[in-house]
């Protein structure tokens, strides 16, 4: 009885379907997580799961008891063991595709043939949050955003007004002629956000010749101060001018620019254009400035040493006008540099927008325009305070007359 009771104890069927010792499994019983686990690793793809884990922390605590992991150590088996990250979840992490936004807007188009309810449910929506968001859309801006939108129109348009010649300092100053004032970090936010970059200037080449010294030898600099520094500033316009000479490239051959440039307001008082780099060029501008009654008694024109300023006809036609010579040191450009710094802000805005003039004519109409139209009449210019070099000039002078 012992030894029959002992083969019928060890036929009881377990509580898998199948016999303990041996017997074989039925058609259509589910396998444990055990024998689950052994067949994928037999097939070499067994990649342990919760499961599994409980019951190897099982045997390793003693059998029949469950093991409680740590919490941290729980949640890095679960990420280890590729559990599902929900679908909310999975949408924050999601750095490319469509946003919330663009699935409210789908939601919003397609509400006249599908429920919203069905669409939000699909595209893993909040509906609630839908119906809020087209609140949104249908309310005005808020006063701050229509604000930004207002100087952003502005800043683009005078950009383009000033043929993208200008920064986020002149652009302040321009907004402040029309009207409109803003900070300058916005200024500078809002043409960062669109892009606008004004042009920047190109190297100093040296043009300067030397010339034989005996002739100029009594020509001394008179814009140093007391300390023997450089000195461009004077109290009155047309008490000190400055000039010099520039090349613009045409497709017909160079034109030459002279200028002759105020120090106390820094306008283009005169200039002339030659297809030819003589003294006649540098007498033009001279006369230009002196006719137009931008030129005081006795005043002080300032130049460099190239050979049409120290010519014999160039030196008589100032004893002639009463205006007291003075010159700065052979290709020291920085003893010219008010005159210098006007042809590099006209080759940064003009010459990098056209490139080589087709014609001189051309070149011409162009120099018009941007002394005349734009330079001394519209340009902010920070030794002025913002204001343009004509326009500080006549609240200088109050009787200044305008040169047409």
């Amino acid at each position: 009885m012992r030894t029959h009771g002992s083969t019928l104890r060890g036929r009881v069927q377990a509580r898998g379907g199948g016999a303990r010792h041996g017997w074989p499994r039925r058609q259509g019983g589910r396998d444990r997580a055990g024998d689950s686990a052994a067949h994928a690793l037999g097939l070499g793809v067994y990649r342990p799961g919760p499961a599994g884990d409980r019951c190897d922390a099982a045997r390793d605590h003693g059998a029949g008891r469950r093991s409680h992991p740590p919490g941290r150590a729980a949640a890095n088996r679960r990420a280890g063991a590729g559990e599902r990250v929900s679908g909310k979840s999975l949408r924050l992490l999601r750095q490319k595709g469509p946003s919330v936004d663009d699935g409210y807007d789908l939601v919003a188009k397609e509400a006249g043939t599908y429920p919203v309810t069905m669409m939000c449910r699909v595209l893993e929506l909040n509906r609630a949050s839908y119906y809020r968001w087209k609140v949104r859309q249908m309310a005005p801006p808020p006063a701050r955003t229509q604000r930004h939108l207002q100087l952003t129109v502005a800043i683009v348009t005078q950009f383009a007004a000033a043929h993208e010649r200008v920064g986020r300092r002149p652009m302040r100053q321009l907004l402040a002629q029309n009207g409109i004032r803003c900070s300058p970090g916005v200024v500078h936010r809002i043409m960062a956000e669109q892009g606008l970059v004004a042009r920047r200037r190109r190297a100093w080449k040296r043009t300067t010749r030397r010339d034989p010294p005996a002739r100029t030898a009594h020509i001394t600099n008179q814009c140093l101060g007391i300390d023997g520094q450089r000195s461009f500033h004077s109290a009155r316009p047309g008490a000190v001018a400055v000039g010099d000479i520039t090349y613009l490239p045409t497709r017909e051959g160079w034109l030459y620019l002279a200028v002759v440039r105020d120090l106390a307001t820094r306008a283009v008082i005169g200039w002339a254009l030659r297809p030819t780099l003589h003294t006649v060029v540098v007498s033009a501008a001279l006369t230009m400035a002196h006719q137009h009654g931008h030129l005081r008694p006795a005043a002080i024109f300032h130049r460099d040493r190239g050979m049409q300023y120290t010519s014999h006809a160039f030196q008589a036609q100032c004893a002639g006008l009463g205006v007291i010579q003075s010159m700065g040191a052979t290709g020291v450009c920085w003893d010219n540099a008010v005159a210098e710094s006007f042809f590099a802000t006209l080759k940064c805005d003009l010459v990098a927008e056209v490139g080589t003039f087709a014609t001189r004519k051309d070149a011409r109409a162009w120099i018009v325009r941007y002394i005349e139209g734009w330079y001394n009449r519209r340009r902010p210019h920070t030794w002025n305070q913002g204001r343009p070099p004509l326009v500080a000039w006549h609240q200088l002078t109050q009787t200044a007359v305008l040169p047409s």
